[in-house]
């Protein structure tokens, strides 16, 4: 009996564990995934204070918004 005690809970453990590991997975998965938008993204805003570091342009563009 305690044998088949122990092999349900044996089971029940790795069900749980694996379970919990292809969570834990997916969302490292999306962590990675944010991270490399977030990259992409810093990459963006250092072009445009780039661009926008030129007194002459970023005055060009503000008088084209007005």
């Amino acid at each position: 009996m305690r044998q088949t005690v122990d092999e349900k809970l044996q089971g029940t453990l790795e069900k749980r564990l694996g379970e919990s590991f292809k969570l834990v997975s997916e969302r490292l998965e999306q962590v990675h995934k944010g991270l490399g938008e977030m990259a992409s993204l810093a990459t963006g805003v250092g072009d445009l204070k780039k661009v926008l570091s030129n007194v002459s342009v970023r005055g060009t563009l503000g008088e084209k918004q007005l």
